[in-house]
């Protein structure tokens, strides 16, 4: 969970982590677009699903 929360410094831009008993849940969008999701959103995306896979886990 410490990786997904710092890889928004590679990419400028951070998510919302939700955490619960044997799930993660990253909530992504730009705040000052409005609630929009951008292009940085989906590069962050990308990053953490990364990590997740590198860790072995599976989408819910």
């Amino acid at each position: 969970m410490s990786e997904g929360g710092t890889v928004h410094g590679e990419v400028g831009h951070h998510p919302d982590i939700h955490s619960t008993w044997q799930r993660i849940r990253f909530a992504i969008t730009t705040h000052n677009a409005g609630g929009w999701i951008t292009v940085k959103d989906f590069e962050l995306a990308r990053h953490i699903d990364a990590i997740a896979a590198g860790h072995g886990a599976e989408p819910a």
